[in-house]
């Protein structure tokens, strides 16, 4: 059968018209945007085109496709195209046979490993060596199958929690991800594993202290029922005055489509699912901290007000400005997650992927004065594991390829955010030397290359060996190690170190609180739409 005929009869199948003679450029962009991802991948499928990555990509391939050949681009020509258009969106894919010279792909160069600038690599096709080539200052350490990380915190390093404490928290926590594994049986794609993955994040929000500004809006909304939230958005007094205590939660993920859960009979109730803005994938950090890169799987928010309250302490002694204090925003990225489906090397590269969103977003962090490190959480349709990216600070290189004495001093002020001082002006020149010597190496249409002027990272990422597996439960009912890893793990990343002191009453006035905002936000979206049925 050839391909138009293959595509009319996807097309005429997924769209449910009955029509004789159509293609796939009479189908409008609307009806393409609709589709799942099955039919998506059935279209590519007919023409002859890779059928691999995230729904948003296969859709934009789809409508690449309908484009060029609205414009009378022959089907090799088309094919072209999109291949083309797939390399740059970081699609795994063969080089095409022929162009043409109304092609898109005459305009756009093909990224390729070793031969074109490693910078402008997708985050999505990175592996160790790219990420090396890319941020030539941080330092990758594969930590071996049962060594101890050798970092101050790691969170995820073994159950810690007291299981007497966590009992009801763990009971909810566990409750959600086998209704979820219940509703949606054996997962075939990513797409349906996502229900799962989310569902280990959803259920902690139920824990967080509310932020001063969940606080205000909910005021706000609600008026006087929110009278009784007691001290609960109030910083716990327990421990050190410093002890990592967050509050509030909210996850981006992206995920084609955000309301497949909803069919499922999920509810998301209390919990903020954002999709990351459409941006270019450049794979370049170099201009500024939050330039476009395009889209990470997942990225968890918590709000962390304490480097507001030192700069606050500074102002009044004059060491910080006002100026420098009304800019800061309690926003932190505490973890990237990296979801991959099939079981093999991929899920490897995936922690480099994630390292590419995590650098991206520490260098937010540190500007905003979070210090703390960012860790990347890879999840498979069986496994999990994880990495964790240190920051020391960043410094700025030059338009001589080499670093600034005039951004050490800014660099000082990040030791001492971060409690890392591992490199000197000296140690730091000798590193980027060294990696521009690696950078020209895999960079064969440059040999004399050097790092555009810019901010750049400086830390350590270290890497997990081991892989765990996700939750389940056992014959007996119990939940299994690598779970309360996991369980912990999370608990400790969102709600801050502060739960190693918290007790099972202060859980269970949290969770009363969360639950009573959620009444009362229910209650108060009725009588506003009573009220407005009646103004009719």
């Amino acid at each position: 059968m050839g391909k138009r005929k293959s595509v009319r009869n996807c097309l005429r199948s997924a769209v449910g018209l009955d029509r004789t003679d159509w293609d796939l450029e009479q189908v409008s962009e609307d009806e393409i945007s609709a589709m799942k991802g099955a039919t998506l991948k059935e279209i590519l499928s007919a023409l002859g085109l890779p059928k691999s990555g995230s729904g948003h990509e296969l859709r934009a391939r789809v409508l690449e496709a309908k484009r060029a050949s609205a414009t009378n681009v022959q089907v090799g020509a088309t094919k072209s195209v999109v291949l083309e258009s797939a390399v740059v969106s970081n699609v795994p894919s063969i080089a095409p046979k022929q162009s043409d010279s109304t092609s898109l792909a005459a305009t756009k160069k093909k990224k390729k490993w070793a031969v074109t600038d490693p910078l402008e690599i997708p985050p999505n096709c990175y592996h160790k060596d790219v990420f090396q080539a890319c941020f030539p200052l941080v330092e990758i350490v594969e930590v071996p199958k049962g060594r101890e990380f050798p970092v101050a915190v790691n969170k995820f390093s073994e159950p810690v929690l007291d299981t007497e404490v966590t009992r009801e928290a763990r009971r909810m926590w566990t409750r959600r991800f086998l209704s979820v594994s219940d509703a949606y049986s054996e997962p075939l794609n990513e797409n349906q594993a996502f229900p799962l993955h989310f569902s280990f994040l959803e259920p902690l929000k139920k824990f967080t202290r509310l932020s001063q500004a969940e606080f205000t809006k909910h005021v706000r909304v609600c008026g006087k029922r929110s009278r009784d939230h007691g001290t609960s958005g109030m910083p716990s007094k327990r421990g050190k005055v410093d002890v990592e205590d967050n509050a509030s939660l909210s996850i981006q993920m992206t995920v084609d489509p955000v309301n497949e859960l909803n069919e499922s009979g999920s509810n998301n109730a209390g919990m903020e699912i954002t999709p990351e803005g459409s941006a270019e994938m450049t794979g370049d950090l170099r201009e500024e901290a939050n330039v476009a890169t395009g889209f990470a799987d997942g990225l968890i928010h918590v709000c962390d007000e304490r480097a507001f309250e030192r700069v606050k302490k500074m102002v009044a002694t004059e060491e910080k400005s006002v100026e420098e204090l009304s800019s800061m925003d309690p926003d932190r990225i505490v973890a990237v997650l990296e979801r991959k489906f099939v079981e093999d090397k991929h899920k490897f590269n995936a922690r480099y992927q994630g390292g590419f969103y995590a650098a991206k977003h520490l260098l937010v962090n540190l500007k905003n004065g979070h210090g703390l490190p960012v860790y990347v959480l890879v999840m498979t349709s069986h496994t999990w594991s994880y990495g964790i990216l240190v920051a020391e600070g960043y410094v700025t290189v030059g338009s001589d390829g080499r670093v600034t004495k005039e951004s050490m001093k800014l660099f000082k002020e990040h030791q001492a955010v971060t409690g890392k001082c591992w490199h000197s002006f000296d140690n730091l020149q000798s590193m980027l030397a060294k990696g521009t010597e690696f950078y020209r190496r895999c960079y064969a249409e440059k040999p004399d290359a050097i790092y555009p002027r810019g901010v750049m990272l400086v830390g350590k990422f270290y890497l997990c060996s081991e892989w765990y597996r996700l939750p389940s439960v056992t014959h007996s009912g119990t939940v299994a190690d690598d779970s309360l890893r996991l369980f912990d793990g999370l608990m400790r990343l969102v709600l801050g170190d502060v739960v190693l002191g918290l007790t099972a009453e202060d859980l269970a006035e949290r969770r009363r609180v969360r639950k009573q905002m959620l009444d009362e936000k229910e209650k108060s979206t009725v009588l506003s739409g009573v009220l407005g049925w009646a103004s009719i």
